[in-house]
């Protein structure tokens, strides 16, 4: 069912469609479209006002998200965070103020307008902690194990290639890393006539994904979904997409889901380095190509040794973390064949 609908979709309308629509939204912010806009919107949805006074103004005019993430998103000093699909930048500029200097924000959008309103603010309100790209967000222009926290907010919908959005998501956070969204779903299949009209895709109906479906393709890519939560302060204005909201149940959640950390744990209390690697490579052994091992150490030199070992033997050291003076936390991926 799905496979014969993607073939009769046209992907290139409906780019070009949604294009138009987000272009109009960022140089037009109050005109009126098939959805709600600004900052009543962001309000209703949960937004905190007095961090929405700390940002840009014109990027709230143009935000025309589903939902609220931020409270699952738990954004912390430091952290590198990637805003899919980020339009004028109002989640990313928001994030910024969570990350502070020592973090990072990087913002995502394929519409030219978007991202030239986004950076002519980041510029201009001297947020240097921000950057924006032009991209698509199923094929993500960034190295594996990049990110702690992918945000993004109505936006995963309008991919036709879900399963490969989330392929990607997973591909570049680093293990332990979560994903805060909020976007359109609909707890049944919804028909050909709605799902091959490239103006409802749209204004965010024609491609709302069942929800089990929606879920599984996150499951898929070693993604553990922790909550899901309906918005429903969230509405549709139009009649025809509150017909489809009535009929099929198209409505917007929010969802929170973390990178698997790994598959086989390591720890022997007071192992010295020089018999750590040994370990690993035993462990490593009973692994399949592409699974992670987790290793805690209680030995400084660990540092060196586990590091210069992957190096050694092609395996890759996918995250580090130094807990104490002396504990230190390594994910090691099994090299593929």
């Amino acid at each position: 069912m799905q496979t014969e609908t993607a073939l009769r979709l046209n992907t290139s309308d409906l780019e070009q469609e949604v294009k138009n629509m987000y272009r109009e939204v960022a140089l037009h912010p109050h005109e009126k479209y098939h959805f709600e806009m600004g900052r009543a919107l962001a309000e209703k949805l949960g937004y905190d006002p007095k961090e929405l006074d700390q940002i840009p103004q014109e990027a709230i005019e143009s935000f025309a998200g589903v939902g609220y993430f931020f409270d699952y998103a738990a954004i912390k000093v430091g952290d590198k965070v990637l805003d899919l699909g980020s339009g004028s930048g109002m989640d990313s500029f928001l994030a910024a103020l969570k990350v502070g200097k020592l973090g990072s924000v990087t913002g995502l959008d394929m519409t030219d307008e978007q991202l030239q309103k986004a950076n002519k603010l980041r510029d201009q309100y001297g947020f240097s902690n921000v950057s924006f790209h032009k991209g698509y967000i199923e094929n993500l222009p960034f190295e594996d194990n990049s990110f702690d926290v992918v945000i993004s907010n109505g936006v995963i919908n309008l991919c036709p290639d879900k399963s490969k959005v989330f392929k990607e998501v997973s591909r570049v956070l680093k293990p332990g890393g979560r994903i805060a969204i909020a976007d359109i779903v609909s707890e049944k299949s919804l028909p050909d006539n709605i799902v091959c009209d490239a103006t409802l895709w749209a204004s965010c109906i024609g491609g709302a994904s069942q929800e089990d479906e929606y879920s599984e393709a996150i499951k898929n890519v070693e993604l553990n979904i922790i909550a899901v939560m309906n918005n429903e302060t969230y509405a549709f204005i139009s009649s025809s997409a509150q017909s489809a909201s009535k009929k099929y149940g198209v409505k917007s959640v929010s969802l929170l889901a973390e990178k698997k950390i790994a598959d086989v744990h390591l720890f022997v209390p007071g192992l010295a380095c020089a018999n750590l690697t040994p370990a690993i490579k035993k462990e490593m052994q009973n692994l399949e190509a592409g699974q992670i091992l987790e290793v805690i150490s209680d030995d400084y030199a660990s540092r060196e040794g586990v590091p210069a070992w992957c190096r050694l033997t092609g395996n890759k050291l996918l995250g580090e973390i130094h807990e104490s003076e002396d504990k230190s936390i390594f994910y090691i991926q099994k090299k593929k064949n």
